[in-house]
This record gives C-alpha cells, sequence and structure tokens, in this order.
C-alpha cells in the first residue's frame, strides 16, 4: 500500500513540473502511433501465419502432394 501510494505521488510530481502541454501532445499521438503500427503488422503476421499453415499441411499431407 506505501508502495502505490509513494508511486502515485511522484507521478503527480513530475505530471505537475512537467509541461501539461507536451503531454497533451503526447497523448494525441498515441492512438495515431498504434494505428500505423497496427496497419503494419497485421499483413506481415497474416503471411507469417499462411506460411505456417502452408508448412503444415505439406508436412501432415507428405512430400508427394
Amino acid at each position: 500500500m506505501g508502495l502505490l501510494v509513494g508511486v502515485a505521488s511522484l507521478t503527480v510530481a513530475i505530471t505537475r513540473s512537467t509541461s501539461a502541454g507536451h503531454l497533451r501532445r503526447a497523448g494525441a499521438l498515441a492512438p495515431r502511433i498504434g494505428g500505423g503500427l497496427l496497419l503494419l503488422i497485421t499483413p506481415l503476421l497474416a503471411v507469417l501465419l499462411l506460411v505456417a499453415w502452408l508448412i503444415h499441411r505439406r508436412r501432415a499431407i507428405g512430400p508427394y502432394w
């Protein structure tokens, strides 16, 4: 409990000493960055899963299919 109170008070102290405008701008950019990463990683993951499925399928069927 004491650790939680200490972390909370430290967070409040750092937030008050830091410019609130910078935090707001960073908060506004976070969803855009997350969306961009999602758009980049989703096709890559789909291709990797497809390749893994094809390899598994080939091993299950055998060398001559």
